[in-house]
């Protein structure tokens, strides 16, 4: 009985792959398929879809915590994305020390905007 029970997993982990390995491919093959023959539609097609997504994501949040929590964490969000960005931009672009310091402006302008919130 017992080689019997092994030899059922063994076949359970083998048909479970082959599935996961099927539907990869009848998924992945059209889309690259359509990535290649025409790229811009794709490209585009893709990037409709994730805005929608996160619009979505972005009204289920703002429903859930309400105007005014809602905007003060996405300004927050987005002054620390913008800190980063302009960093890693100026380092890219050889100055150092203005990537850095553009990086901890945005931190203390983060803090300064928001000290003493009741947010969290």
């Amino acid at each position: 009985m017992k080689l019997h029970s092994y030899f059922v997993a063994a076949l359970r982990i083998f048909i479970l792959i082959v599935s996961c390995i099927l539907l990869g491919l009848i998924i992945v093959i059209p889309l690259w398929k359509w990535a290649s023959l025409s790229p811009t539609t794709y490209t585009n097609a893709i990037l409709v879809l994730l805005s929608l997504i996160c619009i979505y994501t972005l009204f289920k949040i703002y429903k859930r915590q309400g105007a005014k929590k809602f905007f003060r964490r996405l300004v927050k969000f987005f002054i620390i994305i913008a800190g980063i960005y302009f960093c890693f931009f100026f380092i890219l672009k050889g100055k150092r020390l203005i990537g850095i310091f553009t990086f901890i402006i945005s931190i203390i302008l983060c803090t300064l905007l928001f000290k003493g919130s009741k947010e969290e």
